[in-house]
């Protein structure tokens, strides 16, 4: 059965993103994502992991997390997308589900702006699984990792920028590392960072 995230909240989600996520470039970020909006096909909303059956209580996480645990993106690449599968052994002259297979990585390719919104997300959200210390040279984990964990919601989006009625849901994403970053004047794109994550599950849900 398909999950239903109500509109009003998945409504007042973008729209927070798009007020809390850089306060002070707020007119400059809604250029920038005009122009990506063009080059790009694919939308994904990343927040906290956040319980949908009550709008306040998503409001308050909101509200606390603000653009350390929020981000609004659009995605240059998806590498590939490992959905739920099904396993089954024989039992004589039928198959029989066995076991189902969850997957546990997924990689995209983001496409940076000129402000480095991407970089500067990713770096606050790596901040909250690990920091530097500059002394001994060495990274200490933090003790809270479940602050780190976010959900995603990928919005594909026709020619006509008309978001699809079926999105993609990830839970439990974990950043796991920064597997590239790719500078090049040969295609006039902009800075492109493909990143790697860990998750929980990764399913197909219905928008509306």
């Amino acid at each position: 059965m398909a999950i239903r995230i109500p509109d009003n909240i998945i409504n007042t989600y973008k729209s927070v993103v798009d007020v809390l996520a850089l306060p002070n470039e707020a007119g400059k970020l809604t250029a920038t994502n005009l122009g990506l909006q063009n080059k790009c096909l694919f939308e994904m909303l990343i927040y906290p992991e956040v319980d949908f059956s009550s709008l306040t209580g998503a409001l308050n996480t909101v509200s606390s997390a603000r653009d350390t645990l929020m981000a609004r993106f659009y995605i240059y690449a998806i590498n590939d997308i490992p959905l739920v599968g099904y396993e089954y052994e024989r039992a004589g002259a039928h198959q029989v589900l066995k076991t189902v297979a969850l997957p546990d990585s997924i990689s995209f390719t983001f496409l940076s702006d000129q402000l480095g919104m991407a970089k500067a997300y990713l770096r606050r959200w790596s901040e909250q699984i690990a920091t530097y210390n500059i002394k001994t040279g060495r990274y200490v984990f933090n003790n809270n990792q479940k602050m780190s964990k976010r959900e995603a919601i990928i919005i594909p989006q026709q020619t006509d920028v008309i978001p699809s009625g079926e999105w993609i849901k990830i839970t439990g994403m974990k950043l796991s590392k920064i597997s590239g970053i790719s500078y090049s004047h040969e295609d006039g794109d902009n800075e492109k960072i493909t990143v790697d994550f860990s998750c929980d599950n990764i399913r197909l849900i219905e928008a509306y």
